[in-house]
């Protein structure tokens, strides 16, 4: 609850985007703010105390397959179980900036491609459980949030 109120520094109950960013020392990214609106469960543009706590512990307990799951889940953007090749693109393009992340697009993709041009969650954590780079950006977030 401290740490809650002290992120909170507009006093309203409820954790702003700039606000978390600010007391995390974090830029925004596309990446942030996507984990932000992720936290963000009920969809009103800030976090409030349950889905703080929440958050931050399912982020902070997560091993290498859980934090992988998280990952899939915030860019299987339509919700149709699997990750495609635009969604995977989209993914390492906001965890790496546009035109990053070459070698883990490639491999990737390639990955993607010869399972029919998507990963399931499964192949995913698969794939990231022998590609860690893949999460690197995942991880840091994981080290500033704990």
């Amino acid at each position: 609850w401290k740490l809650f109120c002290r992120i909170n520094t507009s006093l309203d109950g409820a954790i702003k985007l700039h606000e978390f960013l600010d007391f995390f020392d974090l830029d925004w990214t596309p990446l942030t703010e996507r984990c932000f609106t992720y936290f963000d469960t009920t969809g009103g543009g800030d976090v409030d105390f349950l889905e703080f706590m929440i958050s931050v512990w399912n982020v902070c307990t997560c091993r290498v397959d859980s934090l992988s799951n998280f990952a899939f889940d915030m860019y299987d953007l339509d919700s149709d179980g699997e990750l495609s090749v635009p969604e995977i693109e989209h993914m390492v393009w906001e965890f790496f900036g546009k035109g990053g992340g070459g070698r883990c697009l490639e491999d990737a993709t390639k990955y993607a491609e010869q399972r029919g041009g998507a990963m399931k969650l499964n192949a995913f954590i698969s794939f990231t459980a022998t590609h860690q780079y893949l999460m690197f950006p995942m991880f840091e977030l994981q080290q500033i949030l704990g």
